[in-house]
């Protein structure tokens, strides 16, 4: 079973592997996302949504970008809820670890996982900061 553990700021929560279930879990939230009562939903979630996908970045490329698809399915305009969802995405360091993949020079920037994410890291930013 997975579990989000301790982390730092502007670092991906450190996590077990991620086992049948917790991938399957990832892809459920994923396809849920789309519509605008279950994205609703996720953005009012307690604990906070956000730092548990945060915590499926951490799964390697896959993870990294089913989970920031599930955000920005999330962030969908219609989503009411929206805001919320922002705020738990933006208290958990989320900016942070995206300009940190993002970073070519630094030495995780050169990881492929990173590299896969950029597109990602992108769209995220473009829906986030629609009105």
């Amino acid at each position: 079973m997975w579990r989000p553990c301790l982390h730092t700021e502007g670092e991906p929560p450190s996590l077990d592997p991620p086992d049948e279930l917790g991938g399957s879990a990832l892809r459920l939230l994923h396809q849920l996302a789309s519509a605008t009562s279950a994205a609703e939903a996720l953005a009012r979630t307690s604990p906070p949504a956000a730092p548990t996908l945060m915590a499926a970045m951490g799964w390697g490329m896959a993870g990294s970008a089913l989970a920031l698809e599930t955000l920005q399915r999330a962030l969908s305009l219609a989503n009411r809820a929206r805001d919320s969802l922002v705020g738990s995405a933006l208290g958990a360091g989320l900016v942070q670890i995206l300009l940190k993949r993002l970073d070519w020079r630094s030495e995780s920037g050169a990881d492929a996982d990173n590299q896969v994410c950029f597109c990602a890291s992108f769209r995220w930013y473009a829906v986030s900061e629609k009105p």
